[in-house]
């Protein structure tokens, strides 16, 4: 029971310094313009949610390496259709667009029943999504917990609840709490990009750890075996999804507001053109050794969810 208090007050500790960093960030004008550019550079990783750490490389375990398209379509997109984002930003800033919707009904002449359409969309669309987020959070509350305790009797419903009242309480304290449009939602921001931060960090000591295995002295039978993730998918679906990850990247509502209307500057664009695709480059380029590895030590048990 002690080991599970720990869980519990570790897990409330990390929340708690995301609400301090969204708190401080809120109610402090960032001065430096780099330190700005930065943390909206680092914001747009919310593109990596939980399916990077819990589907990304069982996808590649059972699907090979159809999961390179997911990264690879917005980083091409940030490098070779810069002008495209750079407009859009000017464009919904000048109109003080405040979500996707907003933005397509502005296009429009404000067609407000247009933009309730694009909102229904959204959301709808949406729900199987965030039933997936919250899924993750609950799976991975209970695989820790059963680290101290095998016996434990799984509660998904009220782990479930307790993530997604949170994720609320947050949301009204630091997103929807102010209506103007012309505010940022500098906390939002903050706690985002620092989060970006320990998910890199994260992936990036799981990964490390995997190669060092392998080429550590008590690891003769470890190979990185890339052959074991099978061939790469079909061109037509290699394509397909490489548009649909680019295209993620201006239509999901939560992208859309952090690259689009928290945008501040065109520095901000600048350095963001370069760190957000090297972070996704990062990513990508660790999910294939922690796939293999995975395989060779688990006998290819690993599920995305």
């Amino acid at each position: 029971m002690l080991a599970n208090q720990w869980v519990v007050l570790l897990a409330f500790s990390y929340v708690g310094c995301l609400f301090l960093i969204a708190w401080w960030a809120d109610r402090h004008t960032q001065r430096s313009s780099l330190l700005r550019a930065l943390v909206y550079s680092l914001s747009l990783a919310v593109y990596c949610s939980s399916w990077t750490f819990f589907g990304a490389v069982g996808q590649a375990v059972n699907d090979g390496w159809s999961f390179v398209p997911i990264y690879l379509g917005p980083i091409l997109l940030f490098i070779l259709a810069w002008p495209f984002i750079r407009r859009l930003s000017v464009v919904s800033t000048r109109n003080r667009v405040t979500s996707i919707a907003d933005f397509i009904g502005s296009r429009y002449g404000k067609h407000q029943f247009l933009a309730a359409l694009v909102t229904f969309i959204a959301v709808v669309g949406s729900l199987p999504y965030i039933a997936l987020q919250l899924k993750a959070v609950t799976q991975a509350w209970l695989t820790v917990q059963r680290l101290w305790q095998p016996s434990l009797i799984e509660n998904h419903s009220s782990t479930s609840f307790i993530a997604a009242l949170i994720l609320v309480v947050f949301t009204v304290a630091f997103g929807t709490r102010v209506v103007d449009k012309r505010h940022r939602h500098r906390g939002l921001m903050a706690a985002i990009a620092v989060e970006s931060v320990v998910k890199l960090i994260a992936f990036l000591a799981v990964g490390v750890f995997a190669i060092s295995l392998v080429f550590g002295a008590e690891a003769k039978d470890l190979v990185l075996d890339y052959g074991q993730l099978g061939g790469w998918p079909e061109p037509i679906n290699f394509i397909t999804q490489l548009v649909l990850a680019a295209a993620a990247i201006v239509c999901l509502p939560r992208q859309f507001h952090v690259m689009v209307v928290e945008h501040h500057s065109r520095r901000d664009m600048r350095l963001a053109r370069w760190i957000f695709p090297a972070y996704l480059a990062l990513f990508c380029i660790m999910i294939a050794p922690i796939a293999v590895l995975g395989q060779s030590l688990l006998g290819g048990g690993l599920v995305a969810l």
